[in-house]
């Protein structure tokens, strides 16, 4: 891992860095280790707008990603929905965050061509990711909503998506419901 302040070799939990006003900080990764899934969190002392680029690459010797999304950060909500459509094989993909020290049970409700109900367990300081159809089993070009919220503790929900079609990927940004 690197950015524009020096490389990283190790794995890392706390990565600190200043920002001048209008600055950026770039963070790569090389792709050459295991795919890992995580999350940060950002402590700024004044408002700010962060944002990740996802690149794939088809091999080592690319220097043009083959398919780039845009993905700005979770904001909390106390529910949020997401819109998908299945045509022609798209697929949604989520990720929740679980930033707080104990484990969750977030309820996923979808409604549309399908009615269902599931609850996805998220240990504490984690990300749980799924594609939908992995946990609902959807008909083919199955279109509707999906609601995320914590009926136990009313926590935050932190999630981005992605919308997978073919060879390419795109960010979802899900609604904020409260």
């Amino acid at each position: 891992m690197g950015g524009l302040n020096g490389s990283t070799n190790n794995r890392i939990s706390t990565l600190n860095f200043r920002l001048f006003p209008y600055g950026y900080e770039v963070i790569t990764s090389l792709g050459g280790q295991p795919l890992a899934s995580g999350h940060a969190i950002l402590n700024c002392s004044v408002p700010l707008f962060a944002s990740s680029i996802l690149s794939y690459f088809s091999n080592d010797e690319d220097t043009r990603p083959t398919v780039e999304a845009s993905m700005p950060s979770s904001q909390d909500a106390s529910a949020i929905e997401y819109v998908f459509d299945s045509h022609d094989g798209n697929r949604l993909a989520v990720a929740i965050a679980n930033p707080f020290p104990t484990p969750a049970s977030f309820r996923l409700t979808v409604v549309g061509a399908v009615n269902a109900t599931v609850f996805v367990s998220t240990a504490a300081g984690t990300v749980t990711t799924f594609f939908l159809d992995q946990l609902v089993r959807l008909p083919g070009n199955a279109t509707g909503k999906m609601y995320i919220d914590d009926p136990y503790n009313g926590r935050a929900i932190y999630s981005i998506g992605f919308k997978y079609f073919g060879t390419t990927f795109s960010s979802v940004v899900p609604n904020a419901l409260r």
